[in-house]
């Protein structure tokens, strides 16, 4: 048997851990100062996506020696609409349209020209160092057409100017040329 005298001391011991277990919790709470910084990054991927909404030109029956072109859109010139999200630059190139004269020729001509879109101002760098904005044979490989074609939905596009004269010696028949416009980011 436990005598009083021994439970009473194991009491008081028990009451003595108790209290300083809760003392040393009970603390005032620190206070918190400072700041701390993070990074926050991302990357956001480029489009690059151009279309031809008029992507045909008939210049129909002509004779040899004829001269026609597309300048007074009779017909109507190629249209390249930049559907991308950043400016591009342009390039083109053509198959031969002439059986008896190759691309690069005076025969078969192209110009990059504004549209009315945007007012009166280009959507492209109209500067002739960066887009030909003149008449200029048709490469049979790339050859430079529009530079830094607009992305914004309000001036995004160029026409594509096309002039031909037919070879006097060129066979009768039809003729046909793939013209291949290219982009890439500006």
């Amino acid at each position: 048997m436990v005598s009083n005298n021994t439970l009473a001391g194991l009491i008081v011991a028990l009451i003595v851990v108790s209290l300083v277990g809760t003392l040393s919790v009970i603390k005032p709470l620190a206070v918190i100062t400072g700041f701390a910084a993070g990074d926050v990054t991302t990357s956001i991927g480029t489009d690059i996506t151009i279309t031809l909404p008029n992507n045909t030109i008939d210049f129909g029956n002509i004779t040899q020696g004829t001269v026609n072109d597309t300048l007074d859109n009779k017909p109507w010139p190629f249209d390249v609409q930049n559907d991308g999200s950043v400016r591009v630059n342009i390039t083109i190139s053509a198959t031969d349209l002439w059986s008896t004269t190759a691309n690069p020729t005076a025969n078969y001509m192209f110009v990059a020209n504004k549209t009315g879109e945007g007012g009166a101002g280009w959507c492209f760098d109209g500067n002739a160092s960066a887009s030909n904005v003149t008449l200029t044979n048709m490469p049979p490989s790339t050859g430079k057409l529009l530079g830094l074609l607009e992305s914004n939905n309000n001036c995004d596009t160029g026409e594509i100017g096309i002039k031909i004269t037919a070879p006097a010696d060129e066979p009768a028949g039809g003729k046909t040329s793939t013209v291949t416009v290219t982009a890439s980011a500006g």
